[in-house]
């Protein structure tokens, strides 16, 4: 087979690859405190890791009054997804803010599909962000 008989073939497995996926989606519920208080109005945004690609935006929300946010987002992909979710307490108008916790959500609660039936609880405690891991 000749070189350049072969990279026809690599660029139409990588087509395949990247277009051929499955929809996979999951679901988030949570409560998020200060000092044992609802942390209110906190962004929450739910992302895919992709490890050669860049990172796919599943969804973004921010928590109510009560410290509570419901956040669903699905995206396309020939492997299972890797969906973390990310915790900006502030930004302080920064064009680029880097998130306070990244939370990473277990396989478990991945469904296939555009609306997810499972979902995962996360409650977590976010002032003390010096002593999160």
């Amino acid at each position: 087979m000749s070189a350049s008989m072969l990279k026809v073939l690599l660029i139409l497995f990588c087509l395949f690859f990247l277009t051929n996926g499955r929809e996979q989606s999951v679901g988030i519920s949570g409560y998020l405190s200060c000092h044992g208080a609802p942390a209110i109005g906190v962004s929450v945004v739910l992302w895919d890791y992709d490890f050669i690609f860049t990172d796919d935006f599943m969804g973004m929300t921010t928590t109510n009054t009560r410290g509570s946010f419901t956040l669903t987002g699905s995206t396309d992909e020939f492997t299972t997804i890797e969906p973390h979710l990310a915790i900006y307490r502030e930004c302080w108008g920064k064009k680029v803010c880097f998130p306070d916790m990244v939370v990473e959500i277990p396989d478990r609660v991945i469904t296939d599909g555009k609306v997810p039936w499972k979902y995962y609880y996360l409650e977590r405690e976010i002032c003390d962000v010096e002593d999160i891991k």
